[in-house]
């Protein structure tokens, strides 16, 4: 038997330890995932130490702790070092190996609904996950990327490594611009938990978003659609949900941790079984 698990905070939410659970029982293997709520980022290293001691085989890192685990990465993929966040770990004598596979499960969603040689896309959010999303449409070839976040700072911070890193023309708006940015947009992600966290609202309505053709919400909820994804779906978009790049990624970390592919289709019929919804 293996130990896998999550940390993050919250993790209350999460459907990661149903889907991993469940996928190891139907493939017959006896390994157990257990989520780990990490309340504060200076108790992410010890956390980690303490779960390499206990001899976890591979975790997966949630909001909001996945450039913190970046830092105490022993060695990172190529991908997960340009992005400079990682949301896979995996165990090695020396310590955890860093990967991030949320970049592929936003790039290969939007590919195979046709994305490809993208125009403009707005980003709503500069975290970890948003930093996955940035590379993952530079590498379908997006002409710009225009990031939105309330903090400046960590904005900008965001722009410059798609210009420098991601080879992407990039530029930073507040807030109170973010609508004039959608005329001629053609995806719009949502990176900021908005659904899961309190007092967090995403800020487009149905109207504002008539004329994009992709949404990707990188948020789900056990309890229905999260905002990003109904206003998304309101307006007529094609909808990457939160709950399909769960999947796609989940898939990529199965395969990391054990070296068996379960394909996200299995590992997406299984979150949504859980939460009462079912694939279309």
């Amino acid at each position: 038997m293996a130990l896998l698990g999550l940390i993050g905070h919250p993790v209350g939410h999460s459907l990661s330890p149903i889907i991993h659970t469940v996928t190891c029982r139907l493939l017959g293997l006896p390994h157990r995932y257990i989520a780990v709520d990490v309340g504060f980022t200076e108790a992410v290293g010890p956390v980690l130490r303490s779960l390499h001691s206990l001899g976890f085989l591979g975790l997966n890192v949630t909001i909001p702790h996945k450039e913190e685990a970046y830092r105490h990465a022993v060695r990172r993929s190529a991908e997960a070092e340009a992005i400079g966040a990682v949301n896979v770990l995996v165990r090695s004598e020396e310590g955890w190996e860093g990967h991030n596979t949320d970049w592929a499960a936003v790039a290969e969603a939007l590919s195979e609904r046709g994305a490809s040689s993208l125009g403009r896309c707005v980003l709503v959010g500069a975290g970890g996950a948003a930093r996955a999303a940035a590379y993952a449409v530079a590498r379908l070839g997006a002409s710009e990327l225009v990031v939105v976040n309330r903090s400046e700072r960590r904005g900008l911070e965001l722009v410059r490594t798609c210009t420098e890193r991601f080879g992407v023309n990039a530029r930073f708006v507040r807030f109170h611009e973010l609508r004039s940015e959608l005329a001629g947009a053609e995806v719009v992600i949502n990176a900021i938990p908005a659904g899961l966290t309190q007092g967090v609202e995403f800020p487009l309505s149905a109207g504002d978003l008539r004329g994009v053709r992709y949404v990707v919400d990188l948020v789900y909820s056990r309890s229905g659609d999260p905002p990003a994804t109904m206003t998304g779906k309101a307006a007529g978009c094609e909808v990457v949900d939160g709950i399909e790049v769960l999947a796609r990624q989940a898939a990529h970390s199965f395969r990391l941790w054990t070296g068996i592919d379960p394909g996200y289709r299995l590992m997406e019929s299984i979150a949504r079984s859980s939460v009462g919804w079912y694939v279309g």
